[in-house]
């Protein structure tokens, strides 16, 4: 499952583009690699933006993103598990607010019972493409199959393209 991870890592990058549906809305892929105490973790997300200013994403811009994607958690408990997530960012500037969802699945990939975690985030922007962000992620239920993944850093890309 390891290999198959990285290959569609690849094949995403080369095949997304961001799409414009406006002028001030963008359609673009993200990518983070960040860590938790359940360990290493990357993810790829597709992401929609509205910014609105008509301007283009800039340093002082205002974007607000909404994202869905798949995170690949490694070392976690020795097993590694694909984790369905979204994200809601707002930035402003340098300053980035966002708060995660996910849903960790049991062992072997079990949806059937899943542990759902919240990460609310504050972090750097660098130019609406790049970011630096830090939180803390926590449960809401079942708590037994994944507990608290507590505090979580994550450096991560918007893939906006002029």
């Amino acid at each position: 499952m390891k290999k198959y991870s990285f290959l569609l890592f690849i094949l995403f990058f080369l095949f997304l583009d961001k799409k414009i549906i406006a002028q001030d809305t963008y359609i673009f892929p993200k990518a983070n690699i960040g860590f938790h105490r359940g360990g290493l973790y990357t993810d790829l997300q597709i992401g929609y933006a509205y910014s609105p200013y008509k301007s283009g994403f800039g340093l002082f811009e205002e974007m607000r993103i909404v994202s869905v994607g798949v995170e690949s958690n490694y070392f976690f408990k020795n097993d590694f598990r694909l984790t369905p997530k979204i994200c809601l960012e707002y930035q402003k500037g340098l300053l980035l607010w966002a708060i995660q969802g996910r849903l960790y699945p049991a062992k072997n990939m079990d949806f059937k019972q899943a542990s759902i975690q919240i990460c609310p985030q504050v972090g750097i922007s660098i130019f609406s493409t790049g970011y630096i962000s830090f939180g803390y992620s926590f449960g809401l239920n079942n708590r037994d199959i994944t507990s608290d993944l507590g505090f979580q850093a994550n450096l991560g890309f918007n893939l906006l393209r002029e």
